[in-house]
């Protein structure tokens, strides 16, 4: 799995390079390492998880305005194969690259996406019943949200 996800990864990386204007390749990327990721396979291997975190980086390195990245469509549907844990600190990777680019956020369509993707770090419903609550890292993680 490892090695597939790391061919998307070039093949983004490649669209990203030649065709940055054009989301649609980009996107195609995206959605083929979801559809992958998809079938069922039982994501543990740590190789395969940094893998897929490099695919997600990919897009947020290169455009600037996180809100472009949020427009990928197949960009939750890669980051919903990842675990809690990794899921959590992709959201806090997203709010980050939105801090530092400065990007404002002002149209409602876009606040939705990015609520909708870092919901994790929102919403106590969303960790799994075993997660230790940790009273410190979720004032953190509110903090980092309301900036």
């Amino acid at each position: 799995m490892e090695s597939v996800i790391l061919m998307h990864t070039s093949l983004l990386s490649f669209a990203l390079r030649c065709h940055r204007d054009d989301l649609q390749y980009v996107n195609s990327v995206l959605e083929s390492a979801a559809a992958i990721l998809s079938k069922g396979h039982e994501i543990s291997d740590t190789a395969t998880v940094r893998a897929i975190v490099k695919l997600l980086t990919k897009p947020l390195e290169s455009y600037k305005d996180v809100c472009t990245v949020l427009e990928l469509s197949g960009y939750p549907a890669v980051a919903s194969s990842l675990k809690f844990a990794t899921a959590k600190a992709m959201a806090i990777e997203v709010i980050n690259a939105i801090l530092n680019s400065g990007t404002i956020i002002s149209e409602v369509v876009q606040v939705e996406k990015l609520f909708s993707f870092i919901r994790i770090l929102v919403d106590k419903n969303e960790s799994p019943p075993d997660e230790e609550f940790d009273e410190e890292e979720v004032e953190e993680e509110q903090m980092l949200v309301s900036k």
